[in-house]
């Protein structure tokens, strides 16, 4: 998965819930990059998963409804 897609997600992360939310679902998961992603780097898409699981969890707000949110702010 393109990098762009981490950095894209966690802005919108920071938007939406604060510098604070994004080094909150970093730390709660297990990831390779440590969280350090570059828009034109590769990353898997399992950390991916593990961030808006975390950012779910901490929220209260559904998967579905994140993807969405997320989906309106990319596009």
């Amino acid at each position: 998965m393109k990098g762009i897609v981490f950095t894209e997600f966690l802005d919108l992360v920071e938007e939406k819930f604060g510098l604070g939310m994004v080094d909150q679902i970093i730390e709660q998961s297990e990831l390779p990059s440590n969280g350090v992603y570059t828009s034109i780097g590769t990353y898997s898409f399992a950390e991916m998963l593990q961030l808006i699981q975390n950012l779910s969890s901490n929220t209260g707000l559904s998967i579905d409804q994140l993807l969405l949110a997320y989906g309106e702010h990319f596009f």
